[in-house]
């Protein structure tokens, strides 16, 4: 089928646009592959022990890397979609899995799967789709971090990978970050409608909760340079440190 798109467009005035659109995505792509390359880099200096909390955690390109990397620490995963939960725990039965979405409160919410492309699911409310693709609609339990990390649990990492809720799930997770301090790996970029006072919010939590925020790749990022980053697309993927 693809082929016999490419057929009908070249030669076409829809061919340089397509042209343009595929040299994006392939570009988008590679940045993606380098900086979850980079996020696990610094996984791999952690303490055999480190805890780490997977949200999002999808097929587990992350994850994979905090359980080898950390083999005696004690993991958490959430991941609302049921059958990639089913998944998680058979591929990785000393994690613990957690079918749950996390939010900015517990509850039922809708959620917005993505059957052909599962990373880009995520809670109705907030997903901010921008791929051509057929989605279902379920419903899912939803949490706070706060609700959910047990008593004694401290995390060293935390990796976020929300498709757009990242703001609801810092403000259910504001104790967990105030009192243990961990890293904070998260994606925040705009689909089909830029939410510029999402992203001022963003960092206004992290700043209020005495964190700083850069690139996956270490470039610090004040309130105005980290809203420009991501208006245009240069940046996804954020590391926020505690000071």
């Amino acid at each position: 089928m693809l082929v016999g798109l490419k057929r009908l467009i070249i030669g076409t005035p829809l061919e340089a646009p397509a042209r343009r659109l595929m040299a994006l995505t392939s570009s988008a792509a590679r940045k993606n592959e380098r900086d979850d390359d980079a996020l696990r880099a610094l996984i791999h200096t952690l303490p055999p022990d480190a805890n780490c909390v997977d949200i999002g955690a999808n097929v587990a390109h992350i994850l994979t890397a905090m359980v080898e990397s950390c083999p005696q620490g004690r993991h958490i995963a959430f991941e609302p979609v049921p059958r990639l939960a089913a998944d998680l725990r058979r591929r990785f039965p000393q994690v613990d899995v957690r079918a749950k979405a996390v939010t900015a409160a517990p509850g039922r919410i809708a959620f917005t799967v993505v059957p052909s492309r599962p990373t880009r699911s995520g809670i109705s409310a907030t997903l901010d789709l921008s791929v051509d693709a057929a989605v279902e609609e379920i419903e899912v339990e939803a949490t706070t971090l706060d609700a959910e990390l047990p008593v004694g649990h401290r995390p060293t990492l935390i990796k976020c990978d929300v498709e757009g809720a990242e703001l609801e799930v810092l403000l259910g997770a504001r104790r967990v970050l105030r009192e243990h301090r961990p890293i904070l790996a998260f994606e925040h970029q705009y689909g089909g409608h830029p939410t510029p006072e999402r992203t001022a919010r963003i960092h206004d939590e992290l700043t209020a909760l005495d964190y700083r925020v850069q690139t996956i790749h270490g470039a610090a990022l004040d309130r105005a340079r980290f809203a420009d980053v991501v208006a245009a697309g240069a940046e996804w993927n954020f590391l926020a440190l505690p000071r």
